[in-house]
């Protein structure tokens, strides 16, 4: 039997699929006690094209190493011989990943315009173990050096031995060429800048949805753009043609909509836009309306029970993040209209993101005249930090208020949050003064609430949890409310 250089290792669609032998979960835990990082049957994502590599590992201080894996046993060898294909002549490469490296090299070159980290080529032999590879003609050994190949009954420290026997290029270094390469995995964070997730957040991205799926998420920290890539893996991989991801707000869906933008930018694909849009829930229900030729909602509480039983072929998937915001008659519509389709709940789960790392992030309880300790806070805060990193959270009265002191005595800047209003119409940049109806998908490093015995807990949590470095609560009199925050927050600060 004689094998052409160029089909032995021509990928075809069936073998996409890698499943978790034993020799792969050895390669796997090489990242348990080491530097590398692991990834199996992963996608690399470049415009509209997508790549699909068995396996991969990065060594931060030597590069990329690409893994085929090949199922062939030695009685499918043991007669064979092996020449290069014609294209591959004048080569120096034995293993033929030429395709796999300029997909790799062009994607770095589009987004750094170098050829990225160094690569390296293996192969993954499920069915032959070294002693057979021995009995092989040596047009095999040839071509394909036992350096280069992980045996069936190699276990993980030859393994590792084996790939880092590879001559070092650099010092230990970052993620930066993971986050490259893996795009769809690196999400925006509040801050503008982007981090890859980490292996929960991965495991979900690579998750398969069920009809309907409920998920709990810290507050922020990244879980629109979380969403985002959620959505895009989605259409990439052909799961869904239409998307539509649903925020509580017109400045919500807004800002959402910026970082999926400033998404789709940073890891160079693309697809068409409107396969995923951003709607409110009212904009979801009046779009069904209009179908309906009835007459349209301002509010979501004057939603009309009958609709609950329509059917509406809008989406392949409905994304509906703060879904315990809503209304469980909302919620019981969504279900109904994607019960042949898939819907995915996002519900903020009770821990605190502001508490992750009490060292930067402090909640402080301050019995005073709130409007008067306001404006001091500002003052102290705005020396250190920029007018975008502070946000007041009040009610409308006091918002007011506000704003008219502020621009007597202190001559700041200021942006009053409508969330009913879309993002062209905020300067976002300036200090923001917001009522506790209009910040969702807001964020901020400080933030001051005042005003908390009239709103509820959910309303409150919210609201602390914008911010990433401290927060103050202003009060003149205590009530049910503050006293239940002081004994959740305090007691985890001492």
């Amino acid at each position: 039997m004689n094998f052409n250089f160029f089909s032995l290792f021509k990928k075809n669609s069936s073998e996409l699929y890698v499943p978790d032998s034993i020799l792969v979960k050895r390669v796997k835990s090489l990242s348990k006690n080491s530097n590398l990082r692991v990834f199996s049957n992963i996608n690399i994502y470049l415009h509209r094209q997508s790549y699909n590599i068995d396996l991969l590992v990065y060594d931060y201080s030597r590069g990329l190493y690409i893994f085929e894996i090949k199922k062939w046993s030695f009685d499918d060898l043991k007669n064979a011989t092996i020449t290069k294909a014609e294209n591959q002549e004048h080569s120096n490469n034995t293993l033929a990943f030429d395709k796999t490296q300029e997909f790799i090299k062009r994607k770095f070159n589009q987004i750094t315009h170098t050829d990225g980290p160094k690569i390296y080529n293996y192969l993954l032999m499920e069915n032959l173990s070294a002693e057979e590879y021995e009995h092989l003609d040596d047009s095999f050994k040839e071509l394909l050096p036992e350096e280069k190949i992980i045996f069936s009954d190699s276990q993980t420290s030859d393994i590792f031995k084996k790939i880092e026997s590879e001559e070092q290029v650099s010092s230990i270094g970052t993620t930066q060429d993971l986050e490259i390469l893996l795009t769809q995995y690196t999400k925006l964070q509040d801050n503008g800048t982007f981090k890859l997730c980490n292996e929960q957040e991965i495991a979900f991205l690579n998750s398969k949805l069920e009809n309907t799926t409920n998920l709990a998420s810290n507050f922020h920290d990244g879980k629109t753009s979380l969403l985002i890539l959620k959505a895009i893996i989605e259409l990439f991989e052909e799961k869904a043609q239409k998307i539509i991801i649903l925020k509580p707000s017109i400045l919500a869906r807004d800002i959402a909509y910026k970082k999926l933008l400033e998404t789709i930018e940073h890891g160079l694909v693309e697809f068409d836009m409107n396969s995923i849009e951003f709607l409110t829930p009212l904009e979801l229900i009046n779009r069904h309306l209009q179908k309906l030729k009835k007459p349209m909602i301002h509010e979501l509480a004057s939603l009309n029970p009958k609709l609950l039983q329509k059917s509406f072929n809008i989406a392949d998937l409905i994304i509906c993040d703060d879904a315990n915001l809503l209304s469980d008659s909302f919620i019981q519509y969504v279900t109904n209209i994607q019960k042949d389709k898939k819907a995915l709940f996002i519900n903020l789960t009770d821990k605190e993101h502001c508490l992750r790392d009490s060292k930067y992030c402090k909640i402080h309880f301050i019995e005073t005249h709130p409007l008067a300790q306001t404006m001091h806070l500002l003052q102290k805060l705005s020396l250190a930090y920029d007018a975008k990193d502070i946000m007041v959270v009040s009610s409308e009265e006091n918002k007011e208020k506000l704003t008219e002191d502020l621009e007597h005595f202190l001559h700041h800047k200021t942006t009053n949050v409508e969330s009913s209003k879309t993002l062209l119409e905020h300067n976002l940049e300036d200090l923001k003064l917001a009522t506790y109806n209009d910040i969702y998908e807001l964020s901020t490093k400080y933030i001051i609430l005042l005003d908390l015995c009239d709103y509820n807990e959910k309303q409150i949590e919210y609201a602390l949890n914008l911010a990433t470095h401290g927060a103050y609560i202003l009060y003149d009199q205590t009530c049910e409310t503050i006293e239940i925050l002081k004994e959740k927050y305090e007691s985890k600060q001492e």
